[in-house]
């Protein structure tokens, strides 16, 4: 509550602003502490993802020292997918009912406990027991911070930052993937690796894991004091109430209403009055956003929730309770949803699979292990550039599917060029398909974070964590079945002409996600809304400077 103090201070605060023809404006208060939220997510998502990749990038070490075949190997990289299936409904009702915050406290407690079970594997069980349960405690990390950056970005950011959180977020995974596919082949050697080596290399992911531990659990703030864009006030009555859930779950909920610092006026009343959320069949938006504060909440979570409730005319349809599930069927129910949610879902579960396998799949044509974690090294590094301009663009122009399809049909161009040039293996192969992976990671970042606004645009005003939960889940109900068909597909060992079917049959998939993903209409549903308050505010100041008894027409304030 002291940062939230600090916080609120005028002079460490910034506002969005949208300035409409008449010179009116509406401002939102962009607190700073929100790029410490954002610092500090990319901390535990960078350090978890490099976790990941660890054995199946070092696999023949791995297969030495704790004692296993190809199958375990695959495994191990397959048990983060497999709990996401297992666990991702859990995740999506705790985002739900405690928040963010108290979803990445969980996940910052299992990174470190299972980066310490990993210590002990190496000095007593060096075994595929001990190295799956270790790996199982990372993955339950996993399933909160992937798909949390919008969530994230939701929460804190305005509407012209939003995918620029979103992108900053999840290309934090990213590198930690690309730092995960380099330093393991650097100290865990095919000539060196023997158990000092895998305790080197173990310590240096458990001493993160303490340091961002410590972040997470005394730093990170809770959400802001005021909305940060008009999409997020007309949520005000259930963010406060998940909000005093947080501070109630963590501990930190006040006795007193005056310990808990008082929001500004402007918190507390309309700045005017937004338009309704309408319900049609093709969009059912009349769904509960988050859980009320029939909770047993206390006097201050009460104060906070009645004031805010009075933010917006939508407030009251808006409180209705319905399930996690109910929000999930009002998602699905839309086409724009229904094909984003099957074609992402297979793009990025083919492209997971074959990420963690592609040192088995190359390796028929003498590429090394070393090579290939430098090709994902710098894959990842290209796209973490340039997501973050194409981010910032994005933002500006508020368009999500032609970017999204774009990005997708490029991905197909050079998933094609890259199983190419190992088919056909010109002079210079290794460079060229070099090249070709490492440019493929461009279109790859560049379309993660469009993916998560995108379908938050869509199925707006459900929750943000449940269109992402929901395409990521899916998408790892494809990745686990995929990370043991390759497998069989190119043989142990590997063969050349199987491994290709392999490659040539992930640019078919891709090409058909791309199909699946443009083809819908796109029905921004986020931004209908946020241009409709824009509207209400300059007809109202308009309606202002007439003669009394004139009014608005309500037609307008209505999408």
């Amino acid at each position: 509550q002291f940062l939230y103090f600090i916080d609120v201070m005028p002079r460490a605060s910034t506002t969005a602003v949208d300035v409409h023809a008449n010179g009116s404006t509406d401002e939102y208060t962009l607190y700073p502490m929100r790029w410490l939220a954002l610092f500090q997510f990319a901390v535990l998502n960078a350090g978890n993802a490099a976790q990941w990749v660890v054995f199946g990038i070092v696999v023949d070490q791995s297969k030495e020292f704790f004692g296993l075949d190809t199958v375990k190997v695959n495994m191990l990289s397959a048990s983060y997918e497999m709990l996401f299936i297992v666990l991702g409904p859990f995740a999506m009702n705790l985002f739900d009912k405690r928040g963010v915050r108290s979803g990445l406290r969980c996940a910052s407690f299992f990174n470190f406990i299972g980066c310490v079970g990993r210590f002990v594997a190496v000095l007593w069980a060096p075994n595929f027991t001990m190295a799956m349960i270790s790996q199982v405690l990372l993955g339950v990390t996993f399933i909160f911070a992937y798909p949390a950056p919008p969530i994230l970005a939701a929460r804190w950011f305005g509407e012209k930052e939003r995918t620029l959180a979103t992108t900053i977020a999840a290309v934090s995974n990213s590198m930690g993937v690309a730092v995960g596919q380099l330093i393991p082949p650097l100290i865990v050697t095919p000539d060196n690796h023997g158990r000092d080596r895998w305790l080197i290399l173990f310590a240096v992911g458990c001493s993160y894991s303490l340091i961002e531990a410590f972040l997470i659990a005394f730093v990170i703030p809770f959400g802001p004091l005021t909305p940060p864009s008009s999409a997020e006030e007309v949520k005000g009555p259930g963010r406060a109430a998940v909000i005093a859930e947080e501070e109630h779950f963590s501990g930190y909920a006040s006795s007193s209403d005056d310990d808990v610092p008082s929001p500004p006026p402007a918190a507390s009343a309309p700045r005017h009055n937004p338009p309704s959320i309408q319900s049609d069949e093709k969009a059912p938006l009349a769904v509960a956003l988050n859980r009320t504060v029939a909770h047993g909440s206390s006097r201050s979570s009460l104060r906070s929730s009645a004031s805010s409730r009075r933010r917006s005319q939508v407030a009251s349809q808006v409180l209705d309770k319905a399930s996690t599930w109910d929000q999930v069927r009002s998602c699905l129910a839309r086409p724009g949803f229904r094909g984003l949610f099957v074609g992402m879902a297979l793009f990025f579960g083919c492209q997971w699979s074959c990420m963690g396998l592609m040192a088995q799949i190359v390796k028929p044509m003498g590429i090394s292990e070393a090579t290939v974690g430098w090709m994902g090294f710098s894959q990842i590094c290209a796209g973490s550039v340039f997501a973050v301009p194409f981010s910032a663009w994005v933002d500006r122009i508020r368009v999500y599917k032609a970017p999204l399809t774009a990005m997708l049909i490029a991905c197909t161009v050079l998933y094609n060029l890259f199983a190419m040039t190992l088919t056909f293996q010109p002079d210079g192969m290794v460079p060229i398909a070099f090249t070709c992976y490492v440019l493929l990671g461009i279109p790859q970042a560049c379309a993660v974070p469009v993916m998560f606004e995108y379908a938050v645009e869509l199925t707006y005003p459900v929750d943000e964590s449940l269109s992402g939960i929901a395409i990521v889940w899916l998408a790892n109900v494809v990745a686990v079945p995929m990370l043991f068909i390759v497998p069989a597909i190119i043989g142990d060992p590997a063969r050349e002409n199987s491994a290709l079917i392999a490659l040539y049959l992930l640019v078919l998939i891709s090409f058909v996600a791309t199909l699946l993903v443009g083809t819908p209409e796109e029905q921004l549903q986020r931004l209908a809304y946020e241009k409709a308050c824009r509207d209400v505010a300059h007809r109202g100041t308009d309606n202002a400077s007439r003669a009394p008894g004139t009014s608005v027409d309500d037609s307008a304030a209505r999408i």
